[in-house]
């Protein structure tokens, strides 16, 4: 990011905002909303690399490739689902590419603890928040595919929006 709260900031907590609000609406993504995000925050990141002089034109780029290459892993083994992939994918231009790796840990550490409430709240830990995270865990590292009608659906954007709100947070 090219400032501590910029207007590039405040652009991406909209977009991230209009996604969390869809999503908590529709339990879904939608790639509209995906792609006039990521238009949104490309147009705004070639302005800002126009007018800063220390920002290469490539940056916004090179970021939406780097945030393509560490979700796809994540995307594959469904740790996320595919319209929060793209909703990372579509805010990445508003991002260096250097900060990428701490905004996707920050958003899955976030979608963690978020879902880790969820089931807390909703008694299924099956006795511990502990036994159950081991649990999925386990599951995600043997490639176990659990059936998707037994899973509760956590919205993962308000992770994500959590997650950009933490780099902002640490200086990222």
């Amino acid at each position: 990011m090219n400032g501590a709260l910029g207007w590039q900031s405040f652009i991406a907590i909209g977009l991230l905002s209009a996604a969390v609000i869809d999503d908590l609406r529709s339990r879904k993504v939608h790639n509209s909303l995906v792609l006039v995000s990521f238009s949104i925050a490309l147009v705004s990141a070639l302005v800002s690399a126009f007018l800063t002089p220390q920002t290469e034109v490539v940056t916004p780029f090179l970021s939406f490739l780097a945030a393509m290459a560490l979700g796809l892993p994540l995307y594959a083994f469904r740790v996320i689902g595919g319209g929060d992939y793209k909703l990372m994918m579509a805010v990445s231009p508003l991002l260096l590419p250097a900060s990428l790796p701490q905004f996707f840990f920050a958003s899955l550490a976030w979608g963690a603890l978020l879902g880790l409430v969820l089931a807390v709240q909703e008694g299924q830990t099956g006795g511990s928040a502990a036994g159950s995270t081991f649990r999925n865990i386990g599951q995600i590292l043997m490639l176990h595919r659990p059936d998707p009608s037994s899973l509760r659906k956590i919205p993962f954007t308000v992770g994500i929006f959590f997650g950009y709100l933490s780099l902002l947070r640490g200086g990222g």
